[in-house]
């Protein structure tokens, strides 16, 4: 048999990692294809390779996404223990297995069969090509431009079976007499993606690059796992935690706020210029004073910050079944000299103690974060609930090892923010004491106003042009007292988070806890 290495193109692709077995033998394929229809497909690719060899095809199927499998294939090949076969995305990993030998020639195979006249476009063939030789299989399950037809659905509407689309368009009507829903396509983004593409691509051209090329505001993008925004306040919870966990804060304790604290010759604001005073902890998230967590910052330092950050999710890329899924950002002194060749200073500690400066997040990262300070556990997103009819596992998690007295005085501080009246989100609480929801407004910068711009008149943040607006965040769990919904909204370039977040956030809640409009 020939081993491959699996590529995904517009078909996927297989590849070799081990030498031809002279006699039949056992022989391991690893992929990701693990939903209903992609096993079935599988299961027919494994019947027709056992018919034409003498080979038997073993299953080494990888539950979730190619973000969990392509760790666990590279890890065996590098460390000696390769399979047979197995599906990988082509890309620099793929070559870098190839140029350090351990991914087998097929370009014998390839001559032999005539590859070059039969794999078409061409370009399906050249992505498996790497220095003039072939190490790959292009090979696909599924396809956007295939069309997958039932004959059974036909058979009971009494017609045909169809053989392109315009005799689909003619059997419809049948079928729906029969019951039978003509056409169906299944609803995850990338699809959806595709399907709005391809409708667009049939549209006028002044219309497909109105939508995709010149329109700052991005519609078709998937934003919440793809963008990755500044969290702003919705991050002191993270520094909190941190400050708690280290002892250099009690919940009592107070910091005095006069509007700013100067730190290395440098001024860094509050938002509320006059100064808050004295704040404890739940004063402080409350009304949100950024003086209180610019002072926890310097005590506690910026690896417990970010070692914080990344157990409640933020800086980690989900297992979800989407494209282009954002890790965010997560800074610490490695990366910062790593990938800016800098050292770390003070300031950018106090920056990040507010989520501004380097850290970015995506709004699934901020609704995990709230999750998990919400239960104490290692939630996880999923976005599939059930498959053919059998849920899922939910993913609740181990526990996060945060002390729960200290969770305990974070949730409170968030209770306050609503359902306080000088919580800077109380106009958007909850009314209903069996839902109340607990939550954080957080507003982030995109850039200062200049010296220049206040000369001009430009004083607030609504005179700037839309995209130099601040972002406005919220993130909400509820009911306070059993948690059932963690909500996360980033409005973009919305403004404040009290304002424009919140009420938005609110209302998701209520129609999640409700399954609809609440009463």
């Amino acid at each position: 048999m020939k081993t491959m290495i699996m590529r995904r193109l517009m078909a996927g692709a297989a590849a070799l990692s081990m030498p031809i077995a002279a006699h039949a033998a056992d022989l391991e394929v690893t992929h990701w294809w693990t939903s209903g229809g992609e096993a079935n497909a599988v299961q027919e690719l494994a019947k027709a390779f056992e018919a034409k060899t003498d080979h038997k095809w073993v299953d080494g199927a990888i539950a979730g996404s190619g973000n969990t499998a392509r760790p666990v294939i590279i890890s065996r090949i590098i460390g000696g223990d390769p399979m047979a076969a197995t599906q990988l995305n082509h890309g620099k990993q793929a070559q870098e297995l190839i140029e350090a030998g351990l991914m087998l020639d097929l370009t014998d195979i390839a001559e032999e069969g005539k590859w070059a006249e039969i794999v078409q476009p061409k370009s399906l063939l050249d992505a498996c090509t790497v220095d003039g030789r072939v190490y790959c299989v292009p090979l696909n399950i599924h396809s956007i431009q295939w069309l997958w037809t039932s004959n059974a659905a036909f058979e009971k509407a009494g017609i045909d079976p169809v053989n392109n689309w315009e005799e689909l368009k003619a059997a419809a009507p049948k079928l729906r007499e029969a019951g039978i829903l003509p056409l169906a396509m299944g609803a995850q983004g990338w699809q959806e993606a595709y399907l709005v593409h391809n409708f667009l691509s049939g549209t006028s051209e002044d219309l497909y690059y109105a939508v995709y090329r010149d329109n700052e505001k991005r519609p078709l993008a998937s934003k919440t796992v793809q963008d990755a925004y500044p969290p702003g306040s919705t991050f002191k919870m993270i520094t909190a935690l941190a400050a708690l966990e280290a002892g250099v804060i009690t919940p009592s304790e107070t910091v005095y706020c006069p509007g700013h604290l100067e730190v290395g010759g440098r001024k860094f604001h509050c938002w509320k210029r006059a100064g808050h005073g004295h704040m404890n902890l739940e004063q402080s998230l409350r009304e949100s004073c950024d003086v209180y967590y610019y002072d926890l910052a310097l005590k506690v330092g910026i690896e417990k910050i970010a070692d914080m950050a990344r157990r409640l999710g933020l800086g980690e890329t989900f297992d979800f079944p989407m494209s282009a899924v954002t890790s965010g950002l997560v800074p610490d002194k490695a990366w910062k000299l790593r990938e800016r060749d800098s050292e770390w200073v003070i300031g950018d500690t106090v920056n990040a103690s507010i989520g501004q400066g380097f850290v970015l997040s995506s709004p699934l990262q901020q609704a995990v974060m709230t999750a998990r300070i919400a239960t104490g556990r290692a939630v996880e997103p999923r976005l599939i609930k059930s498959v053919d009819s059998v849920e899922l596992p939910s993913k609740g998690g181990a526990s996060l090892g945060i002390n729960e007295n200290d969770l305990k005085q974070v949730r409170k501080a968030m209770y306050a923010v609503s359902n306080n009246r000088r919580g800077t989100a109380y106009k958007s609480r909850i009314i209903d004491d069996t839902v109340r929801m607990a939550g954080k407004t957080g507003t982030s910068q995109v850039r200062n106003i200049t010296a220049a711009e206040r000369a001009r008149g430009v004083t607030r943040n609504e005179d700037l042009p839309w995209e130099r607006r601040d972002h406005a965040l919220f993130v909400d769990f509820a009911p306070y007292d059993k948690p059932k919904i963690a909500v996360a909204v980033v409005v973009e370039h919305g403004g404040g988070g009290s304002t424009a977040a919140a009420p938005i956030a609110r209302d998701v809640t209520l129609q999640a806890l409700f399954k609809g409009t609440p009463p």
